[in-house]
């Protein structure tokens, strides 16, 4: 069995989004094929991995949030305590500090990303960020399109 780890800013139990349900759809849909597992940021995390709909989410303490993107300092001990157990990680983009964590815990293992939206709402910091989100997206094993 391959295992997964999905990536986000959050995920379900704790917030209800688009991108959340599909994270929860497809830790859901192939049980028999992949082991998935969620890691994400929470303002007040549990000090343990939760049971949610048949799969563990991880969590770290989001420290400060900006810019629609959380930060965390611990996320970078509880990342690497994981990720090593996993033979994928699938970014769900956009979230710029999964791209700082990718780079920083210095990962050489396949990711992909799936592309599920622009960053529309933060043109000046877009263009600041725009270098790094090409060498992320590049790096890539595969990136998947939600829309045109």
């Amino acid at each position: 069995m391959i295992k997964v780890l999905h990536v986000y800013k959050t995920a379900l139990p704790v917030t209800f989004g688009g991108v959340e349900s599909f994270i929860d759809s497809l830790c859901r849909g192939n049980k028999s094929e992949v082991i998935n597992q969620v890691f994400c940021l929470n303002k007040k995390p549990c000090n343990s991995k939760i049971m949610f709909n048949g799969y563990i989410v991880h969590q770290a303490k989001q420290d400060f949030y900006f810019a629609s993107t959380g930060f965390s300092v611990s996320a970078f001990r509880v990342f690497q305590k994981i990720v090593d157990d996993f033979d994928i990680i699938h970014y769900h983009f956009p979230n710029p500090f999964a791209d700082i964590l990718h780079f920083l815990c210095k990962l050489d293992k396949p990711f992909i990303v799936t592309y599920h939206s622009d960053i529309v709402n933060h043109k000046a910091l877009y263009y600041l960020y725009r270098p790094f989100m090409i060498s992320f997206l590049n790096k890539a094993k595969h990136v998947v399109c939600t829309s045109s």
